[in-house]
């Protein structure tokens, strides 16, 4: 940066020059700039300095007089009290955190203050502070300058709208780099169209965003085309509870460098996509999809209302086409309508008791609904007959949080069922069936109130990028697949908590990935998925997680699913405990699976604990003309199972039960006689036609024992 002080300004007629004083005329001039600076920065609407004025020593020329600014004497003026030219920098360089509020701007959102914030960062040196007061401002924000710091007093103090549909409200121009924002938020309710920004890597680069918060956004929150350095930090992005827009973050066209951390995504279409990108940091983030909880698009009950066990159908309703993608019906049966009687909040705003309450014999699951006038809340759990603790309360209108309805309230408690739409008439909203939160299928009774409701997709989805690395996050009630990785650049995705998804709860497709220590439970499908056949990935590392109550249901099909499932060559499965217990599809444990006319080989399956399955806690198996080989199960508890007869080479040892037999064995595979000899001594132990077989050295085959 070049300050405007002139300290190279010569005056050759001067006498004094040759001596090396500095002459009385540079003194004036030197004075009168940086008193310029001080009164320039009083005039700014708003202040603020990058940098360190006190690190810039200023050295001047033999042709200006010689001399450093710190020997150079000053005259205060202007309210400086220095008395050299280095010490009036640094005395300008304390200033440089104060800043004032954009004078004249409208706080109701009426008038565009588009140029007064505009105008406000114009008139900063590079870097600074533009403050936002309270209220709602109506503006575009266009960063021109680097260093600049957009501020305003708290995500729910600060709202700006956009003055206008389908637009951007950060529109960067120029080339602007190290660009903040902190405590605002970006509130699209007022419109129908437009995302938050587009940052495209050739205009901006090394954008933040801190305390800020993302509402009703119809498109993008943020988009970044080809942007080097992009982070979110403790931001909070939600839409009224339709999902439709939110569509989060997405990091694309070889963007570099995200990082997104202690940030809640609540009802959004997507939380973070990321395609063809670098160098992803995703921790601690909270997301919750609300794939059963959105608000309804349609509603209805009483007399015009039927159900069959695959449709429903209301005489009074005008259904429309859109609902066959990507919608559900809510059928929400009565288990309790209470008078207030009884009815407190003695500990918590979130643990309710009711006296006359019988909570357990009613069946209550977690994730069912209450609700009490313009609040509602998801029942996190039951904690006694007359007890149950909530997740928290929210208005039924736009998903924002509430307290309590108080001691006394009346409520209706409500038995969630589901039913995915494949297809509507006018009247008529043909499902897949319908099943409550623990996948038991069950047809609500005629006159019961239904909502149709628009489902969301990705919480974390990654394509085509490298060095990805997700930890600590929690995902929730996601419909489509919580954790999604594809690619077979490695991953890494550790210590996270997954759980009430329709989907898989983890899919991954990178050779070497790393999944571990996460805990995944209640996934409508398989919990935890490494690797895929229908590409050449493998070489994973699957270690130390925790599965449970998987299979509970599934919108597409009735599987018979795997809590964990490895189709990938080469993993290695250790030390996971997997449950079946809670889950109604639960056919299998862990699954080393190949099918598509693929080859799985060189698994290894040891120290795991799998327990509660219908058919196999641990299964091996080739569907069609798969072939699984090379499998080595060590040290595993619970029951093992084969299927297809083109399984080979599976070598059991320790606490497994190889095909359902005893404990404690070495199993081997049926195979052929070695075609070599072993190179010098030695030989070859292996099984053919049922027989224990021994190949020396010199190639002599000996029956250890028959078949």
């Amino acid at each position: 940066m070049v300050l405007p002080v002139n300290i190279d300004t010569s005056y050759p007629d001067d006498p004094l020059t040759p001596s090396r004083k500095v002459h009385q005329q540079h003194h004036d001039t030197v004075h009168a700039d940086i008193n310029g600076i001080r009164a320039a920065y009083d005039a700014a609407v708003v202040g603020g300095f990058a940098g360190t004025f006190a690190a810039w020593v200023l050295t001047l020329d033999d042709v200006s007089g010689g001399g450093t600014a710190a020997t150079t004497t000053f005259s205060p003026a202007g309210g400086i009290a220095a008395t050299n030219v280095q010490a009036a920098l640094a005395e300008l360089d304390t200033e440089k955190g104060a800043s004032e509020v954009v004078a004249g701007i409208d706080t109701t959102g009426v008038t565009a203050a588009t140029t007064l914030v505009n105008a406000a960062q114009n008139a900063l040196f590079a870097g600074g502070v533009v403050r936002l007061p309270v209220g709602t401002i109506k503006t575009t924000i266009q960063p021109t300058r680097s260093g600049v710091t957009f501020r305003g007093a708290g995500m729910w103090a600060t709202r700006l709208i956009p003055p206008a549909a389908g637009g951007y409200m950060i529109e960067p121009s120029g080339s602007s780099n190290g660009v903040s924002f902190e405590d605002m938020a970006f509130d699209f309710s007022s419109v129908t169209s437009g995302s938050v920004a587009i940052f495209n890597g050739h205009v901006i680069r090394d954008v933040r965003f801190t305390r800020c918060r993302f509402y009703n956004v119809p498109e993008f929150f943020v988009l970044a085309q080809g942007l080097t350095g992009l982070i979110f930090e403790d931001c909070l992005f939600h839409t009224a509870g339709t999902t439709i827009g939110g569509a989060g973050i997405s990091f694309t066209s070889g963007s570099k460098r995200l990082r997104v951390t202690g940030c809640r995504f609540l009802y959004c279409q997507n939380g973070i996509n990321a395609f063809n990108a670098d160098e992803i940091i995703l921790d601690g983030n909270y997301f919750d999809q609300g794939w059963w909880l959105g608000v309804a698009r349609a509603s209805g009950s009483g007399g015009t209302v039927t159900y069959t066990t695959t449709t429903v159908t209301d005489t009074a309703a005008a259904f429309i086409t859109d609902y066959a993608t990507a919608h559900y019906v809510r059928s929400l049966s009565v288990l309790r309508t209470s008078s207030g009687a009884g009815v407190s909040f003695p500990y918590s705003q979130n643990l309710l008791n009711d006296t006359g309450a019988l909570f357990t014999t009613y069946g209550v699951l977690k994730g069912d609904i209450i609700r009490v006038g313009t609040r509602f809340a998801v029942v996190e759990r039951v904690v006694s007959n007359t007890s149950i603790l909530v997740e928290e309360w929210l208005n039924d209108a736009d998903r924002s949080i509430m307290g309590d309805p108080g001691a006394g309230a009346a409520y209706t408690l409500y038995k969630v069922r589901l039913g995915r739409i494949t297809s509507t008439t006018a009247t008529t909203a043909t499902i897949q069936g319908w099943f409550d939160l623990n996948g038991v299928p069950a047809t609500p009774s005629a006159g019961t109130l239904y909502e149709i409701i628009r489902v969301g997709n990705y919480p974390i989805h990654t394509d085509t990028c490298s060095r990805v690395k997700v930890t600590n996050n929690t995902t929730k009630r996601s419909w489509s697949d919580q954790l999604s990785f594809f690619g077979l650049d490695p991953v890494v995705c550790t210590g996270n908590t997954v759980e009430d998804g329709q989907d898989f709860g983890i899919t991954m497709h990178g050779i070497g990935s790393i999944v571990s220590h996460n805990r995944v439970r209640h996934q409508g499908v398989t919990g935890i998925l490494a690797g895929d056949n229908s590409v050449a990935d493998g070489d994973m590392t699957v270690n130390g997680n925790v599965v449970s109550a998987t299979g509970w249901t599934n919108g597409d099909v009735t599987p018979a699913i795997a809590a964990l499932a490895s189709s990938g060559s080469g993993n290695v499965i250790v030390g996971n405990v997997v449950n079946g217990a809670g889950g109604t599809y639960k056919a299998y444990g862990i699954s080393v699976y190949a099918n598509n006319a693929q080859t799985n080989s060189n698994t290894m399956v040891i120290g795991n604990r799998a327990t509660g399955f219908t058919v196999a806690d641990i299964w091996l198996r080739g569907d069609g003309t798969g072939v699984v080989s090379g499998v080595i199960l060590a040290n595993n508890a619970g029951v093992t199972a084969q299927a297809g007869a083109v399984t080979t080479g599976v070598v059991t040892l320790g606490a497994n039960q190889a095909e359902l037999t005893a404990t404690g064995n070495l199993g081997l595979a049926n195979g052929t006689a070695p075609s070599a000899n072993r190179p010098g001594s030695g030989g070859y132990l292996f099984v053919e036609a049922g027989a224990l077989k021994f190949r020396g050295s010199a190639g002599t085959v000996t029956t250890v024992a028959p078949a």
